[in-house]
């Protein structure tokens, strides 16, 4: 990073989709440990989209090296699921979408 630079943007893009939301975030969790311990960073902004989000998501509920400030998330791919095996995450999502789902105007 650029000395002074106050909110440098870092474009972080994983290249093989079908390596594990959890190897992603150990990886993930590295990087941030990195800016933590190089650079001094000590919170982040992120930005994720499809399946970035659930990296992200599995990252954070791991381990904090960095707080989180703010989190823009794009295009979940998710249904409400944190985990692959998280049947409850489902079941409830489902049934809030569905209670406050509108009727399509005609």
């Amino acid at each position: 990073m650029r000395p002074g630079v106050q909110h440098p943007l870092i474009r972080v893009v994983f290249t093989d989709n079908h390596r594990s939301w959890q190897a992603n975030a150990q990886g993930l969790n590295t990087l941030l440990r990195q800016l933590k311990a190089r650079y001094g960073v000590q919170s982040f902004n992120a930005v994720a989209h499809s399946r970035g989000n659930m990296d992200l998501l599995t990252a954070y509920g791991e381990q904090h090296p960095l707080v989180l400030r703010r989190a823009v998330l794009v295009a979940v791919p998710a249904n409400g699921k944190i985990r692959i095996d998280d049947p409850l995450a489902e079941s409830v999502i489902g049934q809030w979408s569905a209670a406050v789902s509108t009727p399509p105007i005609s």
